[in-house]
């Protein structure tokens, strides 16, 4: 065979339908090196990754399967090629999983075998969404539909559908994990239960919310013994580095993080513990659930179901003499004035709340009761991030510095932020088999950091209008998300669509 003869085709941009991937079993493909990317009812489209493929062979054998119909063959680089095969491998596998589930349902007196093999479709499943690097999966009913989707990089997406009977076999199995009612599906639900995977162990949390048409099952992955990162790994600029630094070191008063949830404010957290933590300190931390285990830490979990609730919990703290104490989250106003009360007596305390930027914080604080004057005195630093998504490196698209100006204004945004940038390379999002047609894979860290200051004390006693306060802080050296996100444009390592997304909601 010339490959000459042959059209090229990059199978990064292609994503195969359901009757491509079911077209020719995962072992055939890996041994004659050709997979199916486009079976219409008069014509079939094949890639080939190698040019001395059997071609006669090949031929005779789709002729087999689908016959009358024309053939035409591409050739495709070896590394798309694989990808694609990965795709294949990974789907016919989940097929025939389920396939033998059913098969088992629908017969008689196969009870224990219809429980082992939910049980393998279910680890399959879990192992193939965490190969996804996802860190929440969705089992979802709605109707006839059946499915599951997974949360990879912030952003949800479907990767399989479920037979009914299927959906129904997991949601018990899942159940049956966590020890919780099978029978019940009229009120919600949570358990917990752990898995190992390629020697990784991982914990699973299930929450169950039954809704009009069906259940709904989400699982939140978390990873058991992962190395929790240094701040200077997370991605934190100099400026923000050195606040967080400085004040982690402090010897009392309140250190809050903001932002929304699956931002990494608890990473966040832990890196800086990980940072201060010391034989000569007393540290405790106060967690639903803990995410990851610190030497010299005393870790503890929060038990509603025993009467150990926050409140209860922080109030037993105190009394264990604690240099730093870090609380998952400030969720009342309970806990807010405890955790104030612990900041103004010797300790350092760390924590999290719900908030869009820095100065939001400071309204979210005075509406839940928080006295001007001991916010001002306690406060020592507002940390507020996000995580954006960073671009593919295989797809992403260049656009000329005018391009992006043309999208600021798009979008009614000034431009004068981009005159330090004017020689930088920008880039756009597109989308391939690498980043499963995303056009994004990773995510980076965009944060303020707004240090207590005459300025903000301010701030506190007389809220006014925050535009007009941030450019006073601007002055001062304080630098927005926005502006540390147009920084990751600029280096090209995202979109402004998702700068935009992340910054602007």
């Amino acid at each position: 065979m010339n490959p000459n003869s042959l059209k090229p085709i990059n199978l990064h941009t292609i994503t195969l339908s359901q009757p491509c991937l079911l077209a020719l079993d995962s072992k055939f493909i890996t041994k004659h090196k050709c997979l199916i990317f486009d079976l219409q009812d008069s014509h079939i489209s094949i890639a080939l990754s190698c040019e001395n493929a059997p071609l006669g062979l090949i031929t005779n054998h789709i002729n087999s399967l689908f016959p009358h119909r024309h053939l035409e063959f591409f050739l495709a680089p070896n590394e798309s090629f694989e990808v694609q095969l990965e795709s294949i491998t990974d789907f016919q596998a989940f097929k025939k999983l389920q396939d033998n589930l059913l098969f088992l349902l629908q017969s008689q007196n196969h009870h224990d075998d219809d429980e082992r093999a939910a049980i393998a479709l279910l680890d399959y499943i879990l192992e193939l969404c965490i190969k996804h690097r996802a860190s929440d999966i969705h089992f979802e009913s709605q109707d006839s539909i059946h499915c599951v989707r997974i949360r990879v990089d912030g952003m949800l997406r479907e990767i399989l559908k479920l037979q009914e009977a299927v959906f129904e076999s997991l949601s018990a199995c899942l159940k049956l994990e966590c020890k919780l009612d099978i029978n019940q599906k009229r009120q919600a639900q949570d358990g917990r239960f752990s898995r190992v995977f390629d020697s990784k162990a991982f914990d699973f949390r299930l929450s169950v919310l039954p809704t009009f048409s069906g259940e709904s099952l989400v699982l939140r992955i978390l990873h058991k013994n992962a190395k929790i990162a240094t701040l200077q790994e997370l991605g934190f600029h100099k400026l923000p580095l050195h606040l967080i630094t400085h004040f982690a070191n402090s010897p009392s008063g309140l250190i809050l993080l903001s932002g929304p949830t699956g931002s990494g404010k608890s990473t966040t957290l832990y890196a800086i513990l990980e940072s201060i933590k010391s034989p000569s300190k007393k540290i405790i931390t106060l967690e639903d659930p803990i995410e990851y285990r610190i030497h010299n830490t005393t870790q503890v979990l929060v038990n509603d179901k025993h009467h150990f609730g926050f409140s209860n919990a922080l109030k037993a703290l105190l009394r264990h003499d604690p240099d730093i104490l870090m609380i998952g989250e400030i969720r009342d106003e309970n806990s807010l004035d405890i955790a104030m009360r612990a900041s103004l007596t010797g300790h350092l305390v760390l924590s999290t709340i719900h908030a869009n930027d820095s100065l939001s914080v400071i309204e979210r604080l005075l509406d839940m009761g928080a006295k001007d004057y001991l916010l001002s005195s306690t406060l020592r630093l507002l940390i507020s991030q996000r995580l954006v998504r960073r671009l593919c490196p295989y797809c992403k698209i260049p656009l000329s510095f005018q391009q992006i100006c043309e999208k600021f204004e798009s979008f009614k945004l000034e431009t004068h932020i981009l005159e330090p940038y004017k020689n930088a390379r920008f880039y756009t999002s597109s989308g391939c088999q690498h980043c499963y047609m995303q056009g994004y894979n990773g995510r980076l860290l965009i944060a303020e950091c707004l240090e207590n200051s005459n300025l903000l004390q301010h701030y506190i006693q007389a809220p006014q209008d925050k535009e007009i306060i941030t450019k006073e802080l601007q002055k001062d050296g304080f630098e927005s998300m926005f502006e540390a996100g147009i920084k990751l444009l600029a280096q090209g390592q995202t979109s402004f669509e998702e700068i935009y997304r992340v910054c602007r909601l």
